[in-house]
């Protein structure tokens, strides 16, 4: 199961001997956690988040994970859906229209589970 705890500033990041990744990018000591700090930009096919000022904070299974964000309006959950959101990919669970605004819906345990293998 996984829960999005928050969204916090961008930390200094420190690199981990060893780890040559373009989605892993170290560690980082955010609200009281060791957290890994991962961009899931790569993921979507996208150049790496250059400009991120913040981190969307995650639980899955027991571990924090920290995912660079160019901006993070909202955090919203399937749950308040009354239909299911169009499929965008294999890391997402759609893309939610407000407006004039898109936004990505993420499936985080399969990100995690990308992540970690």
């Amino acid at each position: 199961m996984s829960v999005v705890e928050g969204v916090a500033a961008l930390p200094e990041i420190v690199a981990v001997p060893g780890t040559n990744s373009r989605i892993m990018l170290g560690l980082a000591y955010i609200v009281g956690q060791i957290m890994t700090v991962v961009d899931i930009a790569p993921l979507f096919n996208r150049g790496a988040t250059e400009h991120a000022r913040q981190v969307l904070i995650v639980q899955a299974d027991g571990e924090y994970y920290a995912i660079k964000a160019d901006s993070v309006g909202s955090v919203i959950t399937t749950a308040s859906f009354s239909e299911k959101p169009s499929t965008h990919d294999e890391y997402s669970a759609g893309v939610l229209m407000i407006k004039d605004r898109s936004g990505i819906i993420l499936n985080v345990p399969k990100l995690v589970q990308t992540i970690c293998s």
